[in-house]
């Protein structure tokens, strides 16, 4: 596990026609490779904020699948602003 930073809100088209919000996140491996993903969970109102850093869960020879550790993320942020 390490810790990324939140670098972007990604809109999506939400299964009832709203929109939601999935958190883009950058981290570095211990290898030193800067890797970015989207997060799979996304929700109506913003869960994180961009600046924000998140505890991430990923496998080392496989850092493509990486994912906000849910165990560990913090509370929802008091304000966040997606990007339209």
């Amino acid at each position: 596990m390490t810790t990324g930073t939140v670098d972007d809100l990604v809109a999506r088209r939400g299964s009832k026609g709203g929109s939601t919000y999935a958190p883009s996140v950058t981290f570095i491996s211990p290898s030193g490779e800067l890797n970015r993903f989207v997060s799979a969970v996304s929700s109506g109102s913003p869960d994180y904020a961009v600046g924000q850093q998140v505890p991430v869960r990923f496998d080392p020879a496989r850092s493509e699948l990486a994912e906000i550790d849910p165990r560990n993320a913090p509370t929802k942020p008091a304000t966040a602003n997606p990007r339209p």
